[in-house]
């Protein structure tokens, strides 16, 4: 473009229709100017916000579960209505890691356990496995389960494990009021003071899920974070996501 040239190191700008003019500096040919558009005045830095409300939305709609294993203590809290999908009881509350084994298929058990087993023991990079898990009143549905350990104490071994669970069954889940009564007694399960997976996501319907509005207790270090800066959500955001795409197919 030509301009008449103006006075030499004139520094100003002429903005029309987004277009940004600006003459010559020093140094510059005479009459040569620079178009540009105008600076753009938003971030282009992906919402976190929006993939976490569509995770939480899955889970509350039971399209797939999550889970916080403690390998210590063996102790699992799933998410409530992944829980009530598959007809078990108390579902607000943790269970005993033998609750779930034994209704994994007997084909099944040895090695769905040997999988989780060696990425706890650190020879695996994740957990990933497809099984059959007996559920009440709709008979074996095969699932497939992700997980990820994201704590290990000062000598390596595995704190906290997190994960997914798909059901890729592919009929109507029938759900049963009874079945339950003799083969699971009441647990006696001391509560944990960190919160689980599912109420740091701010899934709905959990009375967790209020006290983790707030962020995790304090005594995890995490009281002021909210939801979507939570760095456990980071660290599994791939397992939430696949889960989210195979859970949504198999509906």
């Amino acid at each position: 473009m030509r301009w008449p040239a103006p006075h030499a190191g004139l520094e100003c700008a002429i903005r029309h229709g987004g277009l940004q003019v600006e003459p010559r500096r020093e140094g510059e040919a005479v009459g040569e100017f620079h178009l540009g558009t105008r600076p753009l005045t938003h971030s282009m830095t992906p919402d976190p916000i929006v993939p976490l409300q569509r995770w939480r939305l899955a889970i509350e709609n039971a399209t797939f579960g999550v889970w916080d294993l403690d390998p210590c203590r063996e102790i699992v809290h799933y998410s409530p209505q992944w829980k009530a999908r598959l007809g078990f009881p108390r579902i607000y509350e943790p269970d005993s890691t033998g609750f779930w084994r034994c209704r994994v298929h007997p084909d099944d058990l040895k090695p769905m356990q040997g999988s989780l087993r060696s990425h706890l023991d650190g020879h695996a990079s994740s957990y990933e496995m497809r099984f059959r898990l007996r559920s009440n009143g709709s008979g074996y549905r095969t699932v497939l389960s992700r997980g990820r350990v994201v704590e290990r104490d000062a000598s390596g071994n595995a704190t906290r494990m997190v994960g997914t669970m798909v059901d890729l069954t592919g009929r109507p889940v029938t759900l049963s009021l009874h079945g339950l009564a003799t083969e699971d007694p009441l647990q006696s399960i001391e509560l944990s003071s960190r919160l689980p997976l599912h109420a740091i996501l701010g899934v709905a319907g959990s009375p967790l899920a209020v006290s983790a509005s707030h962020g995790e207790s304090a005594a995890s270090g995490n009281s002021d974070l909210p939801h979507e800066a939570h760095p456990l959500i980071e660290l599994i955001s791939d397992l939430l996501d696949l889960a989210l795409q195979e859970g949504s197919a198999a509906r």
